[in-house]
C-alpha cells in the first residue's frame, strides 16, 4: 500500500475461515494480479505493525464487493432469537 513517503509498504490482511470468503461469493480468481481495489479492515492498534482484518474488498473496475467474514444476522433472525430467549428457549 502507498505509504506517505510515497514509498510502498507490505501489509497483512487476514479474512477468518476460507468457507466464509466462498459463501459470500469469492472465487479463485475474484481478485486478479494488477486489479485495483479498496480494502475495509480493521487495522491493528499499534500503527507500525501492517496488520489488519478483512472486512470488505471492493474492485474499483466493477463496484463489486466481496464480504470477507460471516455477513450480518438478518433483523428476522435477531427477531426470533429475542421470541426465544422471551419464552426461556436458547438461541439458535
Amino acid at each position: 500500500m502507498p505509504n506517505k513517503t510515497g514509498g510502498l509498504d507490505e501489509w497483512t490482511f487476514e479474512g477468518g475461515n476460507l468457507s466464509n470468503p466462498l459463501r459470500n461469493g469469492w472465487q479463485q480468481d475474484s481478485v486478479r494480479k494488477d486489479d485495483h481495489v479498496v480494502i475495509e479492515a480493521y487495522v491493528h492498534l499499534d500503527p507500525r505493525v501492517k496488520y489488519a482484518v478483512l472486512e470488505h474488498v471492493t474492485l474499483t473496475s466493477t463496484g463489486e464487493t466481496f464480504p470477507s467474514r460471516n455477513r450480518p444476522m438478518p433483523d428476522w433472525l435477531w427477531n426470533l432469537q429475542r421470541i426465544f430467549r422471551a419464552h426461556g428457549y436458547s438461541p439458535i
